[in-house]
C-alpha cells in the first residue's frame, strides 16, 4: 500500500459529507476485517480529529446497519472513543481455540463465557492501558504476543501490523493480505464508489 494511494484516498474523503467522511475512516481502518482477513480490528476516534468521536455517536447506527457488523465499546472519554470492530463467528474462532484460550484464562477470560462476557473483561483491562493480550483478538499469532509481553527488550525481526518475532515469512503474507484489503477499499472509492456503497464490493471480493 503506497502513501500515493493513501494520501489520494484520504484526500478524496475528507470532501464528502460527515456521514461518508465517517465511513470512510472506519472501512479504510477495518478493511482487514471487513474482508475476512482478521477477526477483529480497533479505531480510536478522537475530538481532535474531524470531531470523529462526535460523528461516530451520530452515524453509527447507520454505518452497522450498512456493514452488518459488530461493535464493541472498548473506552470512553470526553475526547475519544475506542472501539472494537468485529463478526462474531471469526473473533470466536480466534480467541476460543483451546491454545488461546489456555493463555488468555491467565488474565480472567474463560471458555465458559460468552463472547460479551471475555469482551467486558478486556474492556476492565483497557481502563488503565491497552492490555497486551488484545493482540489474540486481533488475530496477531501467539508466539509473537507472548514474545512482546515476556522479551520486550528483545529485537523484533519486522514491525508492521505487529512486532514480528517468529515467522517472518507468515506475517509477510498476513501483511501483504491487510495491505490487499486495504488497497481494495481505497481503489473503489478513488474510482468513484462512496463508502457507504463499500461493503457491496468488499463481501465478493477474497483474499487467500
Amino acid at each position: 500500500m503506497t502513501s500515493i494511494i493513501t494520501e489520494k484516498y484520504m484526500n478524496k474523503i475528507k470532501n464528502m459529507n460527515d456521514a461518508e467522511y465517517l465511513f470512510g475512516i472506519i472501512s479504510y481502518g477495518i478493511a482487514p476485517t471487513l474482508s475476512g482477513n482478521k477477526p477483529s480490528s480497533i479505531i480510536t476516534f478522537g475530538k481532535n480529529n474531524a470531531n470523529l468521536n462526535i460523528l461516530w455517536e451520530r452515524y453509527k447506527y447507520i454505518f452497522l446497519e450498512k456493514y452488518n457488523l459488530n461493535f464493541f465499546e472498548l473506552k470512553k472519554n470526553q475526547n475519544s472513543i475506542t472501539i472494537l470492530f468485529y463478526y462474531s463467528d471469526k473473533l470466536k474462532s480466534a480467541i476460543y481455540s483451546d491454545k488461546h484460550m489456555k493463555f488468555l484464562n491467565k488474565f480472567g477470560y474463560s471458555e465458559k463465557f460468552d463472547l460479551y462476557k471475555n469482551l467486558s473483561i478486556l474492556k476492565e483491562r483497557f481502563k488503565d492501558a491497552c492490555p497486551h493480550e488484545v493482540g489474540v483478538f486481533l488475530g496477531f499469532p501467539l508466539d509473537d504476543v507472548i514474545c512482546f509481553m515476556e522479551k520486550p527488550s528483545k529485537r523484533c525481526l519486522m514491525c508492521g501490523y505487529w512486532k514480528v518475532y517468529n515467522d517472518l515469512n507468515l506475517a509477510r503474507e498476513i501483511f501483504a493480505n491487510y495491505d490487499k484489503a486495504r488497497y481494495n477499499v481505497a481503489k473503489n472509492v478513488i474510482q468513484g464508489v462512496t463508502p457507504s456503497m463499500l461493503i457491496d464490493i468488499l463481501e465478493d471480493a477474497a483474499y487467500v
